[in-house]
């Protein structure tokens, strides 16, 4: 684990190197501007804080970070790396848990996962891509534990589960789709057969 960990702090560095090199684009611009000024019961009972149809959660998030941390183009973009770096954490759960990969294919996989031009761009930009990546991952992880268990670490894993799936969907509209091919897919998987997930 002391590889994995390194692997994840470097990347995760990485993620942060000269994020403010470059003014918020047009989307960004969204997130900064609705994370501002706006209570809890304003982002979840009045939707006065939707954007272009998104639901508020990361603006939520990025509101409390901002008090924390400081508003500014860094640290909007540094949720989402810190998002990044929870998702490389759940991405080593499934490798090891779920699939079974050994030690060695675990960190190339880790490697090629946290490289990945999609990842990296995503996982720098003052939106809610890189949160919706760890909920999808996260999602996953708990779907095979549900499959893979029964009683009562099936219902455990159901719960934490479906409390990553609301997340997702209280972030971005577009979980709805992962959502439906998760239980599209449970149709074709039993709890004995969750070799076909590997």
């Amino acid at each position: 684990y002391c590889v994995i960990g390194l692997i994840i702090v470097i990347l995760s560095v990485v993620k942060t190197y000269n994020l403010a090199s470059r003014p918020f684009d047009s989307e960004e611009i969204f997130s900064f501007y609705y994370s501002q000024g706006c209570t809890f019961s304003e982002f979840f009972f009045q939707r006065v804080c939707y954007d272009d149809g998104n639901p508020p959660l990361h603006f939520l998030a990025l509101r409390y970070f901002h008090n924390l941390f400081g508003a500014s183009e860094v640290n909007a973009r540094l949720l989402s790396v810190v998002f990044f770096a929870f998702s490389m954490i759940v991405f080593v759960a499934v490798c090891r848990r779920q699939i079974g990969m050994s030690r060695e294919v675990t960190y190339m996989s880790t490697l090629f996962y946290g490289a990945s031009s999609f990842v990296h761009h995503y996982a720098r930009i003052a939106r809610a891509y890189s949160l919706l990546v760890f909920c999808a991952l996260a999602t996953f992880y708990f779907f095979v534990e549900y499959l893979q268990h029964k009683g009562k670490a099936a219902k455990k894993s159901l719960i934490a589960g479906g409390i990553v799936v609301v997340v997702g969907l209280y972030s971005h509209y577009g979980f709805v789709v992962f959502v439906l091919l998760l239980i599209a897919s449970s149709f074709f998987v039993s709890s004995e057969k969750t070799s076909v997930i590997k």
